[in-house]
């Protein structure tokens, strides 16, 4: 099993990225899964330590702005178990160029069959 937690900015962007997940061909679709997100609190952005940034004497000052809610999320997933021979042209186009290199090499030395 494995496990991904991360951040995302709304609850649509965990979805497409679960969708994205189920088509890689690495990873078992129907074993991808959420298992858990929550909408996480608003945060204030922390303004630098400037020189008259704020004007406290004048009586004005610069309040930070508020950054959105971010959702916190963690997916389950497995590892595809179709060996990575038969996925050759996957990982190349995912530019892991060296791992074919070394695929191929085992290949022509008949460690891994064709």
């Amino acid at each position: 099993m494995v496990q991904i937690a991360g951040v995302a900015n709304s609850f649509n962007d965990v979805n497409d990225f679960i969708l994205t997940l189920q088509q890689s061909n690495f990873l078992q679709s129907d074993k991808t899964k959420l298992v858990d997100s929550k909408l996480g609190d608003r945060r204030t952005l922390r303004l630098p330590d400037l020189p008259g940034l704020n004007t406290a004497g004048t009586g004005a000052t610069i309040d930070p702005p508020r950054l959105p809610p971010q959702v916190e999320f963690s997916i389950e997933t497995a590892l595809n178990d179709v060996p990575a021979s038969e996925l050759i042209r996957e990982i190349e186009r995912k530019g892991a160029v060296g791992l074919v290199t070394r695929i191929e090499a085992l290949k022509a030395k008949g460690v891994i069959k064709p």
